[in-house]
C-alpha cells in the first residue's frame, strides 16, 4: 500500500511542482526542453521516495542507482519524443511531459 501511495505522491508532486521549477529557474524552452523535464522529474521523484521511506511503512529508502535508473528512463523517453516524431503522432492525446513524467517515476519504480 505505500508504495502505490509513493507513486501517486510521485506523479503528483513531479507533474506541479517540475513544471514549476523549469518555468521559473530552467526556462530554456526549445526543442531539448523534455530532457531538462526529465531530469528534473527524476530528482523530485528520488526526493519523493527519501521523504516516502521516513513516514510510510513499506517503502524504502532509494539508493543513487534509482536516481541513475529514473533519469535514464526518463531520458531515454524525451529522446524518443524529440527524435521520433512518430512516438508523438501515435500518442497525440498525451502530453509530451506525461510521457517523460511516466517514464522518470516508472524507472525509480523498475529498479525498486
Amino acid at each position: 500500500m505505500g508504495r502505490l501511495i509513493l507513486f501517486l505522491l510521485q506523479l503528483v508532486v513531479c507533474w506541479f511542482a517540475g513544471q514549476a521549477i523549469v518555468e521559473k529557474w530552467l526556462g530554456f524552452g526549445g526543442r531539448f526542453e523534455p530532457l531538462i523535464y526529465a531530469a528534473v522529474f527524476a530528482a523530485l521523484a528520488w526526493v519523493c521516495g527519501l521523504v516516502a521511506a521516513e513516514l510510510l511503512q513499506g517503502v524504502e529508502k532509494p539508493s543513487h542507482r534509482t536516481l541513475l535508473v529514473s533519469l535514464i528512463v526518463g531520458a531515454l523517453v524525451a529522446v524518443l519524443i524529440i527524435f521520433v516524431p512518430q512516438v508523438t503522432a501515435f500518442l497525440r492525446g498525451v502530453p509530451q511531459l506525461a510521457l517523460v513524467l511516466a517514464g522518470a517515476v516508472i524507472g525509480y519504480h523498475a529498479r525498486r
